[in-house]
């Protein structure tokens, strides 16, 4: 019963400590967005390919489809 008892506490606790994490690659500090450079383009709605979903972001862009704009 102890065991059991400890058991459940323990796994209490490992839920209660799960970090958030942060939105995929953006870093804002003092008005900067800092991403990473992986090349993974997207489609934003404005018909612009950036290089990566955090880059769209960064210029507050929602993303029309994955891969790049069509010409």
């Amino acid at each position: 019963m102890k065991l059991l008892l400890f058991l459940s506490t323990l796994m209490l606790l490992s839920f209660s400590c799960k970090k958030e994490e942060a939105p995929s690659g953006i870093v804002e500090e003092n008005n900067m967005c800092i991403c990473t450079e992986d090349y993974t383009p997207v489609c934003g709605e404005d018909g612009k390919t950036y290089s990566n979903a955090c880059q769209a972001g960064c210029e507050k862009v929602k993303i029309k489809s994955k891969g790049e704009c069509s010409k």
